[in-house]
């Protein structure tokens, strides 16, 4: 029989505010101080799953160092009963996923400053060692001041760690799932910007990046697909906002953003040029961002800085579940299996002792507890003292500051010819058979200062591979930009339409990149002054030529499976020709139809003609 819950740690608990497979939010108020909160009690599974108590104990000592103002603030956790919970701060409003549902729009400028916000919270966090691993519109709640907070961190990897699913269902919202998650690789904090892209998406064109009618389709999308672009959804899109959201969801990690702090900077710089009074430009005599539908450069408006944004008290963080904002709540979760958590019984109201830990009745369990954070830290702050061991402390952490000190000017001094060339080959060797892109600056700073060294040929070759590489990145990344055309060159507009024809036209795509490497590629006499563009068709010559070899060679193994079958087939239709003469020759026929253009198989199509003849 189910008992109704009454009372949990120093909370008085009120109506649910959610329910999900994880488990139920309640509305608590504080018996003491009156505070309101949300109290996420876990379904009683988990707490008997083995290794999960320490997991959820492990995982709260991790979240207690984030003090943000755009992450939820946790207030305290314990037990009960076997009954694992914890406070944490209740935001009086929606998440996005609400206001989506309600069929909000939202403007690009909006858009921007919530991405910027949740930016700011993700590095936060980062910084500490957390990933999120769980972004989605479900988990961003509206508070009243307009300010986003980010809610939820921590469950994924907390749930993740068990074999427990909730209902069944994969931890992690499919459609916001990074391609690293969906393969079941380790991830890092770079997942979370992935999922940040997926959510700036679908809040500026009212509908996810893709869609799909099962979870192993969902999968493959976020592996291999590519979102319809934004500025067909929303046109008044612009142009940079889609370059950063793009970016945000590459495929590979290693091309996205280098941390979310780049992400905040480059949106804020980006805002506060499309945001300019026109009063201003006229004033100043600038009329090249006159027009706010014209994107501008981020160069021009990096020394300008960002807008300064109003200091705001921060609090800890932990993943508050909301009405409507439990992750096992949305519609990709399923209702818990086995009932409501308040089935472990209606607890009797208990005091908290002066060490913030719960009083209980004798007839309780022995382990219950409840810890609040705050009482925790005035006890740490209070029992500090100067003592001999901090004076040994401070000394101690005076010599380290000197040894790195010491450290840095040491490292800092030049290399010699001989140290600098070791590294470039140790860092070749670990990146082989890739260029070393880790190691572009000693490659410069190489040829800068030893450019008679007899060794500089070979360092140029491995710097010019590094700028291939590089272009090659680019260019890949335009293919997916509609707004690339006006910056690139002729030869790259050429690289990109051949490289278009890869899977569908081998023959064609070989044909061109094989034209475009004899055009732009290097000559035997170099101009006297080559501009920019000059050096960058031939570097994209230099592209072209290594993509005609891996291309080349990929169509020629084709092909020699193909003339393999082909082979087979012929030997098949002779043997048919005493017993099946009819099937033979329609064997041969199709050899010839199929066949007789390709110039691979011209001397299998000349054996078939024959074989038909007589």
């Amino acid at each position: 029989m189910n008992l109704e819950l009454k009372q949990l740690g120093p909370y008085t608990i009120g109506e649910t505010l959610g329910k999900g497979g994880m488990g139920t939010v309640y509305a608590g108020v504080h018996q003491t101080t009156g505070q309101r909160v949300a109290v996420k009690v876990l379904n009683p599974q988990f707490a008997v799953a083995e290794g999960f108590r320490e997991r959820f104990e492990t995982e709260i000592e991790s979240l207690k160092k984030l003090h943000h103002e755009s992450i939820v603030q946790l207030y305290g956790y314990g037990q009960q009963q076997c009954v694992l919970f914890y406070s944490m701060e209740l935001v009086d409003g929606p998440s996005l996923e609400d206001e989506l549902h309600a069929g909000r729009r939202f403007g690009w400028r909006e858009v921007t400053e919530i991405a910027i916000d949740v930016s700011k919270a993700l590095k936060h966090a980062h910084d500490h060692g957390i990933i999120h691993r769980d972004l989605k519109p479900a988990n961003l709640l509206l508070a009243k001041n307009g300010r986003v907070k980010l809610s939820d961190f921590g469950i994924a990897r907390l749930f993740g760690a068990t074999q427990l699913t909730y209902a069944g269902g994969l931890l992690g919202t499919a459609e916001f799932m990074s391609p690293e998650q969906a393969d079941g690789r380790a991830v890092n904090d770079r997942c979370d910007q992935y999922s940040l892209g997926g959510v700036l998406y679908t809040l500026l064109a009212a509908k996810p990046p893709f869609r799909a009618r099962s979870m192993p389709e969902m999968l493959q999308l976020q592996r291999f697909a590519h979102p319809e672009p934004i500025g067909r959804l929303a046109p008044d899109t612009p142009q940079e906002l889609q370059r950063i959201v793009t970016q945000l969801m590459a495929k590979d990690p290693a091309e996205r953003f280098a941390n979310t702090g780049v992400v905040a900077r480059q949106l804020e710089a980006m805002l506060h040029a499309l945001s300019r009074p026109l009063d201003q430009d006229f004033a100043t005599g600038d009329i090249s961002a006159v027009r706010h539908d014209v994107p501008i450069s981020l160069a021009e408006t990096i020394d300008a800085g960002p807008p300064a944004s109003p200091a705001r008290p921060s609090g800890a963080d932990m993943a508050a579940d909301h009405p409507g904002v439990d992750p096992a709540a949305s519609p990709s979760a399923a209702d818990p299996p086995d009932g409501d958590p308040s089935s472990a019984g209606s607890p009797q109201a208990a005091a908290v002792d002066e060490d913030g830990r719960q009083k209980t009745d004798q007839n309780a369990p022995h382990d219950d507890h409840f810890i609040l954070l705050e009482d925790q830290r005035r006890r740490a702050e209070s029992s500090q003292h100067w003592t001999l061991s901090a004076v040994l402390q401070t000394l101690g952490l005076v010599a380290a500051l000197l040894a790195i000190v010491l450290g840095i000017w040491y490292f800092s001094l030049p290399q010699s010819a001989d140290a600098l060339y070791q590294s470039i080959s140790e860092a070749a060797a670990r990146a082989e058979p890739q260029p070393p892109v880790a190691a572009e600056g000693e490659l410069r700073q190489f040829l800068r200062r030893f450019p008679e060294d007899q060794r500089a040929a070979r360092v140029a070759a491995l710097l010019e591979d590094v700028e291939i590489d590089q272009l090659e990145r680019r260019l890949r990344t335009y293919e997916r930009s509609a707004a690339a055309d006006e910056r690139l060159t002729s030869a790259e507009r050429l690289y990109l339409d051949a490289m278009s024809l890869a899977e569908s036209d081998p023959p064609q795509a070989i044909a061109q990149l094989t034209a475009l490497a004899n055009l732009y590629g290097p000559l035997a006499v170099e101009p006297s002054s080559p501009d920019a563009d000059a050096r960058r068709n031939e570097r994209c010559a230099r592209l072209a030529q290594r993509q005609l070899d891996r291309l080349s060679a990929k169509y020629e193994q084709q092909n020699a499976r193909a003339r393999q079958e082909l082979e087979e087939k012929i030997s098949q239709a002779r043997d048919l020709l005493t017993t099946n003469p009819e099937r033979a020759r329609s064997m041969f026929q199709a050899i010839i139809d199929l066949y007789g253009d390709e110039p691979w198989a011209a001397d299998l199509v000349k054996q078939a003609r024959a074989e038909l003849k007589r």
